[in-house]
Formats: C-alpha cells, sequence, structure tokens
C-alpha cells in the first residue's frame, strides 16, 4: 500500500513543513538539496572559505610585522606576540625547504614520464 497523497516533512532548519512529491524517489532526493540549490551553498561555502582564511592572514602579519612595528604594551597576551620572533623567522626558513621539496616533485615527475 503506498501513499495516495502529498507528504508533508518538518524542515529541520526553518520548522516549515515542506511539501514533497511522493513519486519522487529517495536517490533524488538530497537533504539541503531539495531546498536550496547546490550553487548557492557552493558560493557562500567559498565565501566564508575565503573571508576565514583573509582573517588568519591578518592575524599572521599582525604577529610577524606589524606588532614589531607598535611601540611596548601593557597587556600581557600583546607584549608576548611583541617579543616572539618565531613567525619573523619561519618564512625565510622555509624558503630553503620549499625548493628541496620542488625540487622532489619535479624528479618524481620526471621519474613517472619515464617509467
Amino acid at each position: 500500500m503506498g501513499h495516495q497523497g502529498p507528504l508533508y516533512v518538518l524542515s529541520s532548519f526553518s520548522f516549515n513543513s515542506v511539501l514533497i512529491d511522493p513519486s519522487c524517489k529517495f536517490e533524488e532526493m538530497s537533504s539541503i538539496g531539495s531546498l536550496v540549490p547546490r550553487e548557492v551553498v557552493d558560493r557562500w561555502e567559498g565565501f566564508l572559505f575565503v573571508v576565514v582564511s583573509f582573517f588568519f592572514l591578518l592575524l599572521f602579519l599582525y604577529a610577524a610585522i606589524i606588532s614589531k612595528l607598535l611601540p611596548p604594551s601593557n597587556n600581557a597576551f600583546l607584549s608576548a606576540i611583541q617579543n616572539d620572533w618565531y613567525y619573523c623567522l619561519l618564512v625565510p626558513l622555509t624558503l630553503p625547504i620549499l625548493y628541496v621539496a620542488i625540487y622532489f616533485h619535479w624528479l618524481s615527475m620526471k621519474l613517472f614520464k619515464h617509467a
């Protein structure tokens, strides 16, 4: 015995009932895709990724460069960031390792190409 009428389901994020066609197969339905187009979700996820990345870039620039140019602070946390030289040396010391990684990547591609 199949369901003869429309099926109403309570949406988990809007608390509104959503009309679902009973002839729709389970494989064709998705949890959020039937309510919000996937392109919109992808756009917002990408926007969030860019914003969070930009925030961490600004945080790194403050810790590595800007905090060293400011006058000494009475705040213990800001003073610790000003006196820490780890992040200032991190980028220059990473460059030789990056060069070695690029060389090994080139070597592995050559070996794979001629294998």
